[in-house]
C-alpha cells in the first residue's frame, strides 16, 4: 500500500541529495512512524466500532444479522478488517526496510481493496431491501440512507486507485492509502452512539450526517504530520478538503426526497 520509491531514484551526489532531501534524519524517522501509529489507532477505533459484531456476531445497535445477508457482511467484514491489518503492517515493513515485503503485500491489499468494494455495495444495497421500514440513521429512512455508505466505499476506492496510480510518488501514495482508511472509518464511527448523540439535531448533523468524525480523524492527522515534518503535506490536505466537500454534498443530496425515491426505484424497497 505505501509504496517505496527507491528503486526509481537516480543515484545523486551528496550536494544535490542535500538540496533535494532537507528534511532531518529525526524528522525522517518520525514520519516514517507516524504510519504505524495511525494505523494501529485506526485497527482500535475499527475494534470498538465493531465490537458487536467482532465479539457478539451481531449488528448494530445489537440486532441478529439476518441469515439472507449473513455471508456478503461476513465477507465485508473479513475483507475490511484484513486491510486495517496489512495498513498497519505495511509501514512497518518500509520502516525495517522490508520493501520486497512491502511490495507484496502491496498487492495483496490491491485485491482486498477491490473485495472491500464489491461487498461494500452488496451490503449496502442488500441491507437496505431488509431494514426495518421505521428505522431511521441521522433522519433518513433506509433508501436515502444508502448515500452514506456508498459514499464512503467509492472514496475508499477513489482513494487507493490514486494511490496505486501514483505509488511512485511516495508522498501522494502514502497520502491516498491513509485517506483511504480513514475514509472507511465512517462505518465503526457511526455505531459508537454515545460518541454521534454529541451533535444529534444540530446543524453539524446536518451539514455532516454520518460523517463528522471520519473528517476529524483527518485533520487531526493533517495537523499531526505537518508538525511532525514541519511542513503541510499539500498531497493529504487536498484529500482531506475533497472529504470535506464531498462529505457535505452527499448528506445534503441524501435527505432529499428526491434521492431517497430513486434509490428506493433501484434497490427496490417499498415506498
Amino acid at each position: 500500500m505505501i509504496q517505496t520509491f527507491v528503486e526509481s531514484q537516480p543515484v545523486l551526489k551528496p550536494a544535490q541529495t542535500a538540496s533535494r532531501n532537507p528534511v532531518s534524519p529525526r524528522i525522517a524517522r518520525r514520519s516514517r512512524w507516524f504510519f504505524s501509529i495511525a494505523a494501529l489507532a485506526m485497527l482500535a477505533i475499527t475494534f470498538i466500532g465493531f465490537s458487536k459484531f467482532y465479539m457478539r456476531g451481531q449488528a448494530h445497535p445489537g440486532r441478529p444479522i439476518p441469515t439472507a445477508i449473513l455471508a456478503v457482511v461476513v465477507t465485508h467484514a473479513v475483507s475490511m478488517s484484513a486491510w486495517m491489518l496489512l495498513f498497519v503492517l505495511q509501514p512497518m515493513l518500509i520502516a525495517m526496510r522490508g520493501y520486497r515485503a512491502h511490495k507484496f503485500v502491496g498487492r495483496i491489499g490491491s485485491v482486498l481493496a477491490l473485495a472491500i468494494v464489491v461487498s461494500g455495495v452488496w451490503v449496502t444495497f442488500a441491507s437496505a431491501r431488509i431494514a426495518p421500514p421505521d428505522m431511521r440513521w441521522w433522519g433518513m429512512n433506509a433508501a436515502q440512507f444508502t448515500a452514506v455508505p456508498l459514499i464512503s466505499v467509492v472514496l475508499f476506492g477513489a482513494f487507493v486507485f490514486v494511490g496505486i496510480w501514483k505509488r511512485k510518488n511516495a508522498n501522494v501514495h502514502k497520502a491516498c492509502m491513509l485517506l483511504a482508511t480513514v475514509a472507511a472509518l465512517a462505518a465503526p464511527l457511526g455505531r459508537m452512539d454515545y460518541i454521534n448523540n454529541f451533535y444529534a439535531n444540530t446543524i453539524v448533523e446536518k451539514l455532516f450526517t454520518a460523517f463528522p468524525y471520519t473528517l476529524l480523524v483527518g485533520v487531526v492527522l493533517l495537523v499531526i504530520k505537518s508538525l511532525l515534518e514541519r511542513s503541510l503535506d499539500r498531497a493529504m490536505a487536498m484529500g482531506v478538503s475533497v472529504m470535506a466537500v464531498v462529505y457535505v454534498a452527499t448528506s445534503l443530496i441524501a435527505m432529499t426526497e428526491t434521492w431517497g425515491n430513486l434509490m428506493a426505484h433501484v434497490v427496490g424497497i417499498p415506498m
